[in-house]
């Protein structure tokens, strides 16, 4: 968005060119989502979680990105929120027929209070990584991995 033209002392300062600016400044402001707190520092902007720490606002979705913070080197630490891996075995004749995994990161369960912290590089992703035998049952425990390039998956 271009910003009105300088004024010189004396100049009148028009509605048009007041509200223009109002407008560029709305632009080039960061707007947290809902259920986040957006503070400013001298640093830039950070989003935060109301509240007490470790409680989620409801409604979270599974997987999702709860905090990012500048981590050592060029590498960021990024605070997930717990998700699961259903694993559904319509076949069995026992139960429970439903079975939920919890992905673990570096050997931690994300359910884990404090929540484990990923080391994300720049251009690097975050996986849910599990194997299935032909049937769809899982045989490799889920687990989060974070890497450049795409993970080599089968769908059966």
């Amino acid at each position: 968005m271009k910003l009105p033209p300088k004024k010189k002392p004396g100049d009148p300062i028009l509605a048009s060119d007041w509200n223009m600016m109002l407008e560029a400044i709305a632009a080039r402001t960061p707007a947290p989502g809902q259920g986040l707190n957006l503070s400013s520092a001298s640093g830039g902007f950070s989003y935060s979680l109301p509240g007490q720490l470790g409680q989620l606002p409801k409604g979270q979705p599974p997987f999702s990105v709860i905090a990012i913070e500048k981590g050592p080197s060029s590498a960021y630490l990024v605070t997930m929120q717990q998700g699961w891996v259903i694993e559904r075995n319509l076949l069995s004749t026992t139960h429970p027929a439903v079975i939920l995994h919890m992905p673990k990161y570096g050997g931690t369960p994300l359910a884990t209070i404090p929540r484990p912290q990923l080391s994300v590089g720049v251009n690097e992703i975050a996986w849910c990584r599990y194997r299935c035998a032909p049937s769809g049952l899982i045989n490799y425990p889920p687990e989060i991995v974070v890497a450049a390039a795409d993970q080599p998956g089968a769908h059966y």
